[in-house]
């Protein structure tokens, strides 16, 4: 409850998220509406595969957004290895990244 905001980043395995995940959103899911306290969160994938993870983190996205009235930003990055060498190193994405990261950081102090 003292948080400002969570920020979950997903793995994806066989297109959705794993089964780690499944399990603690299952048990936690049992807690009520209001699970994610209407907190503003940040969902992140990425994987070595060109869509990034994107399977995932569309399922999850629409999960945690129809529990929470928070804001909810996310962003996949694709391509890992291609992509990330302390830090994104395409430009474009980079700027996505940002972009997403500062609405989130918004949302926090909105």
């Amino acid at each position: 409850d003292a948080a400002d905001g969570i920020v979950i980043s997903f793995a994806e395995h066989n297109g959705a998220y794993s089964a780690a995940f499944k399990n603690i959103f299952d048990w936690i899911s049992r807690g009520g509406p209001n699970i994610w306290g209407n907190k503003t969160m940040f969902l992140l994938s990425t994987s070595p595969g060109a869509r990034g993870g994107q399977s995932a983190l569309d399922i999850a996205v629409g999960k945690i957004g129809r529990m929470t009235k928070g804001e909810v930003e996310h962003f996949s990055l694709p391509e890992f290895e291609k992509n990330f060498d302390n830090g994104i190193i395409d430009k474009d994405l980079k700027a996505a990244f940002t972009e997403k990261l500062n609405a989130f950081i918004a949302n926090l102090t909105a």
